[in-house]
């Protein structure tokens, strides 16, 4: 019996179809002329929908392409490598959590539209501080709510947004619904826009499921958030390599100082491993294996610890160009950070891992 570790060929053509449409959306310089507006948001959320993307993980019979968590991860990769500002995670875990929780008529009502990216959703897990883990919620679960949620993934046209409630319950809650107050909040990192979302005794529809769900959508995006990292550190390994070989100081490209090299050679060997990680991670999230927590856990602590590492050592090897503003390489520093603490710092992920592992 043979076993394939690698990626299928379907999996590898719409990664490289999402690259494509990405390599000419989101270049470094259209990022930066957009930093300020959300017109690159909305373009390339149309173009994903175009692709069918938005509805990756929602089964055919709601409209969507019936795929798994792997399938999403692969394409959250190609997001991260040209730091994609379109809230692309939050709207597969948000999507989840119908699907697996959500009663018929929610899923009747809601499915199709977000199949189709017409309608968008997001996610809460943050109450505030480091309260990000599922068992830390403390907003009583019930038909009405009331709650403040800083650091909210937003984007104009968010229409649900799911709130991770008390003892581990997940609600829904219709964006429009008086009551709901959206405040823009400043982000470090550009392609991730944030807000705060003030909920004032608003209309919740609780869904079903326990604390298992919550940690399993928690680790759902957890892997999604690695898988970003990892392109976005494949994306700084690629570009560092190809300057080192054209910038020339005593008359020859620096990518031939032995110094160089060597940080190049222990980028590569930090970098190279770690789609493994959240392929794993995935593949145990598809298939309920009993350490597929450990693996999504792992998967965002290092995935993340490394992109950040890695970017720094690629913008020191740029010399003086990599600091500036104009050459962009400040877009991935960004983003690198925002993977690195959404969700938890890698070293709340180790101590779940080691939690879980009975260490």
């Amino acid at each position: 019996m043979s076993v394939d570790f690698d990626l299928s060929e379907d999996q590898r053509h719409f990664q490289s179809a999402v690259e494509a449409l990405l390599a000419d959306l989101c270049t470094p310089q259209q990022l930066l002329t957009t930093f300020d507006t959300p017109a690159m948001d909305a373009a390339t959320w149309q173009g994903l929908q175009a692709l069918g993307v938005p509805g990756m993980m929602i089964p055919e019979a709601h409209g969507g392409l019936g795929l798994q968590a792997l399938d999403a991860a692969v394409v959250a990769e190609v997001m991260g490598r040209f730091a994609a500002p379109a809230a692309f995670a939050e709207h597969v875990v948000g999507g989840a959590a119908i699907v697996e929780g959500g009663g018929e008529a929610l899923r009747e009502r809601w499915l199709p539209p977000l199949a189709a990216g017409k309608a968008r959703i997001t996610a809460s897990f943050l109450e505030g501080g480091e309260a990000w883990a599922p068992d830390s919620w403390t907003v009583a679960a019930g038909p009405r709510i009331s709650a403040v949620r800083p650091h909210v993934p937003w984007s104009d046209g968010m229409d649900l947004l799911l709130v991770g409630l008390a003892g581990g319950r997940l609600g829904v809650v219709e964006v429009d619904t008086p009551g709901v107050t959206v405040e823009p909040a400043a982000a470090f990192d550009p392609t991730h826009r944030l807000a705060t979302v003030r909920l004032d005794n608003v209309p919740c529809t609780v869904l079903g499921g326990d604390l298992a769900l919550a940690w399993r959508l928690f680790d759902l995006w957890s892997l999604l958030l690695a898988a970003d990292a990892v392109g976005g550190a494949q994306r700084c390994l690629r570009e560092t390599v190809a300057f080192v070989q054209e910038r020339v100081q005593f008359g020859v490209p620096v990518g031939r100082f032995q110094a160089v090299k060597h940080q190049l050679a222990e980028l590569a060997l930090q970098i190279e491993p770690l789609a493994g990680l959240y392929w794993y991670a995935a593949h145990g999230w598809d298939n309920h294996l009993t350490d597929s927590a450990i693996a999504a856990a792992r998967a965002k602590a290092h995935s993340s610890e490394v992109y950040a590492n890695s970017v720094r050592r690629s913008i020191e090897l740029h010399g003086g160009v990599g600091y500036t503003w104009e050459f962009g390489t400040h877009i991935w520093l960004r983003r690198s950070i925002f993977d690195r603490q959404f969700l938890g710092t890698p070293a709340r992920h180790r101590a779940r891992l080691a939690e879980l592992s009975g260490w």
